[in-house]
């Protein structure tokens, strides 16, 4: 089982998948990494280098997934397409294709919604309302057809579907 932990800083996505790796014994990887600022010397050439990482962890993935192995992953493709857009101003439709490979694989997608968005701004220090807006409508079209939504207050919910999912 694949599970992809997504969703905008500060909302409990480390809580949460701290508690599925320690209770459920999955194996937790460490997503896409996010690079707040570019300039124009490196621009395409970080968009290459983050395409080129989601379709080599995504074959990784693919591989996990005919072993039946347990995985969970902090941020992966949906970061990578809010963030492009957000921070480094490219829009990445690999993502898209990426997310094709996902839904065909046993992937579950967690949103964790933040519970109030202002709170969540004031502690990262930067706006987040179209980061989070991104999140959401990517999430409504997901082709992955496992998704949980929710926030810190129920983190507990999404734990026992992923449970429940095993």
């Amino acid at each position: 089982m694949i599970v992809i932990v997504e969703g905008i800083d500060r909302v409990g996505k480390t809580t949460l998948i701290n508690k599925i790796v320690k209770e459920l014994g999955f194996i937790k990887y460490e997503g896409i990494e996010k690079y707040d600022k570019i300039n124009s010397k490196n621009f395409y050439l970080t968009q290459r280098i983050e395409t080129e990482k989601l379709f080599a962890a995504t074959s990784v993935l693919k591989a996990i997934d005919k072993m039946k192995g347990n995985i969970i992953i902090d941020r992966f493709h949906v970061s990578e397409y809010v963030y492009g857009l957000c921070e480094r101003g490219y829009f990445n439709s690999e993502c898209f294709e990426v997310d094709d490979i996902l839904g065909s694989l046993n992937t579950t997608l967690i949103l964790v919604r933040p519970k109030d968005i202002k709170q969540s701004i004031k502690e990262h220090g930067k706006d987040l309302y179209r980061h989070s807006l991104l999140f959401e409508n990517f999430c409504q079209e997901t082709s992955i057809k496992h998704k949980i939504i929710c926030n810190y207050d129920n983190l507990d919910y999404a734990f026992n579907k992923v449970k429940e999912e095993m």
